[in-house]
């Protein structure tokens, strides 16, 4: 499926969004800060549930090529650099995610060329596992990363949210 038809469906479940969120016109600018409230309360569902130390969910807008709406669970190291918008660099863990719509499953991140990087040193990150939103058996455009400050033996399954 093309990008763009992948971006038509994330629009319009956007907008399905927007619609049945919006008490009146004034409230636009406030759905963005529910999204963002209820994709923090999702994540944090999730993370409990996996006993994660650090849960982060990135969406992805292909017609930009950015990752925006970062929503963060168990981060402690907030860096000053990372803002709402993030270009993917290039074969990192979420942009290969996206792009391959498969999980990345690493049990020690110090091996995986995907994970290891400056995220996961400065938060300590031993194990980590990356999946791409599925929404009705569809890529949505998003990638959501569990991850681990102790090393642990991650297997792959299906979460359902």
């Amino acid at each position: 499926m093309s990008s763009h038809k992948s971006s038509l469906r994330i629009k319009r479940s956007a907008d399905k969004y927007v619609d049945n969120n919006r008490e009146s016109p004034q409230d636009s600018p406030n759905i963005i800060d529910k999204l963002q409230r209820d994709l923090q309360r999702i994540l944090q569902e999730l993370a409990k549930s996996l006993k994660a130390d650090v849960a982060t969910l990135w969406l992805y807008d292909a017609d930009s090529d950015q990752f925006g709406l970062p929503v963060r669970h168990g981060v402690e190291h907030h860096h000053p650099s990372i803002g709402p918008i993030l270009r993917p660099g290039t074969h990192q863990g979420g942009d290969v995610i996206v792009d391959d719509k498969k999980p990345i499953i690493a049990n020690d991140i110090t091996n995986n060329r995907f994970m290891d990087g400056a995220f996961a040193r400065r938060e300590g990150i031993k194990s980590s596992a990356g999946f791409p939103i599925i929404f009705k058996d569809q890529s949505v455009g998003g990638v959501i990363f569990i991850s681990y400050r102790s090393p642990t033996i991650l297997q792959m399954r299906t979460k359902k949210l």
